[in-house]
């Protein structure tokens, strides 16, 4: 088979294209599925029955801003206005070279150090954690460095918007709590599956998973299911892309 975004030609087992690094259906399975239709509540004859698992809202970060400080009014000189306006002139010409600096060479995906997780519940809780926040600088971090590096100088994904919306199809709905999930199914992929993407990548994978999770959202009484494919590198689990 081929791969339906660079054209690629693919075992026939292949979940990941060798030459893009992004996600396929082996053909045997058929062609990717769809985002999900909503479907009803899962009450007790949800996949994984009662097993839910409950983001701790205590393990999100939170963000204190302290009281609000009002200054005494106070009078200026002459002189110190014009200092002032002379310092601003400064700094805003720096920040502009900076920010032209920055602009031609940012690579924000690699400037958050990467995190592994022991097992696959670990990383999809954080991962949950992240969404209800919106946190993308945090989201980026699951994913392995060198997968990073990889699609910021090959797929112009060099910055932390472009780099989610390619790895993540719910990269639009960020910032809805998650209130419930639970992991339904697992699928422990063959190694040839992903040796190809380890050589282009250049680490070591040891495993690969697609992992099948339901979640439900603050707000709302359906749930949906996302599919997170996992790789494992040097024994701690990462993320590949989930749709």
């Amino acid at each position: 088979m081929y791969c339906s975004h660079c054209g690629a030609e693919l075992s026939d087992r292949a979940f990941l294209c060798w030459r893009c690094g992004r996600a396929v259906q082996p053909a045997a399975s058929g062609t990717a599925a769809p985002r999900p239709e909503q479907t009803a509540s899962p009450g007790n004859d949800a996949p994984g029955g009662n097993d839910w698992y409950q983001p701790d809202p205590a393990a999100r970060p939170q963000v204190n801003y302290g009281p609000e400080i009002v200054p005494e009014k106070k009078r200026l000189s002459k002189r110190t206005i014009a200092i002032i306006i002379a310092a601003a002139i400064v700094v805003v010409a720096v920040a502009a070279v900076l920010i032209g600096v920055l602009a031609d060479g940012r690579r924000a995906p690699t400037t958050a150090p990467s995190q592994g997780y022991a097992t696959h519940q670990e990383l999809i809780q954080t991962y949950c954690d992240y969404f209800g926040n919106a946190d993308e600088r945090g989201m980026v971090t699951l994913y392995p460095q060198a997968l990073r590096d990889y699609l910021a100088e090959n797929y112009d994904c060099d910055d932390t918007a472009s780099f989610l919306y390619d790895r993540d199809d719910w990269y639009d709905d960020y910032g809805i709590p998650v209130t419930n999930w639970m992991i339904s199914d697992v699928t422990e992929y063959d190694t040839e599956d992903y040796m190809d993407i380890a050589l282009d990548l250049g680490v070591p994978i040891e495993s690969a998973a697609d992992v099948e999770v339901t979640m439900t959202f603050e707000g709302e009484d359906d749930y949906w299911i996302f599919d997170f494919d996992l790789i494992e590198i040097d024994g701690e689990w990462f993320l590949f892309s989930v749709w």
